[in-house]
């Protein structure tokens, strides 16, 4: 690109222990990256395809990507991304807004637990230099089961679970809820129906 320096881009990835399965910061494997870069944000000049979905490898405690992109000799760069980079859930992921500024995500959960996943999203904004710290955040609500009884000697034998009322797919959107926020503030919509929804989940 244009105007483009000599140190290439690195990422660090930090965040809470998720849910299942357990994805960590010691143990998450990858993410896809988008970047916008903010050439000249008073002027409304921008780069938005400045990273489009690189998926971004852990390596040890490295994060590899190829080709490498470099940090811009003016402006800031804006980064967002998901985790893991192949999740079944995502339809869409759009960098949008008039300061590009705005990302929507369309996901829907899938019913087979073979393939449940632990969506993670996060945003790094107005950032100049390494490392680029990305910081996960938990995008589904993880529900838990469990059967037991005072009585000694009894033995449950659960055929299936079923969850009534529940939201499966929607639109999730990052926005900057304050200027110069360093991180989205994130939140769920078009995930409501009057209509009830069952979901029935077989056990193995």
């Amino acid at each position: 690109l244009p105007n483009g320096g000599t140190d290439a881009i690195g990422f660090r990835s930090i965040g809470e222990k998720t849910r299942a399965p357990e994805t960590g910061t010691d143990n998450i494997a990858d993410f896809s990256a988008w970047a916008v870069w903010k050439r000249d944000a008073a002027s409304g000049d921008y780069v938005p395809d400045f990273m489009n979905g690189v998926k971004v490898d852990r390596s040890g405690d490295d994060w590899m990507y190829a080709p490498h992109r470099y940090w811009p000799l003016g402006g800031a760069v804006d980064f967002f991304g998901y985790s893991p980079a192949g999740s079944v859930g995502v339809s869409s992921f759009v960098v949008g807004g008039a300061a590009y500024n705005k990302v929507s995500i369309q996901y829907s959960a899938t019913t087979d637990q073979q393939m449940q996943e632990d969506f993670l999203v996060a945003s790094a904004l107005d950032k100049t230099a390494n490392p680029v710290l990305m910081n996960f955040r938990h995008a589904l609500s993880q529900i838990e089961f469990r059967a037991r009884s005072t009585a000694q000697g009894v033995t449950f034998r659960i055929r299936n679970i079923e969850l009534r009322n529940l939201d499966r797919a929607g639109t999730f959107t990052g926005t900057v809820a304050t200027p110069g926020d360093g991180e989205m503030q994130w939140s769920w919509s078009d995930n409501t129906s009057p209509i009830e929804k069952t979901e029935t989940y077989p056990l193995y």
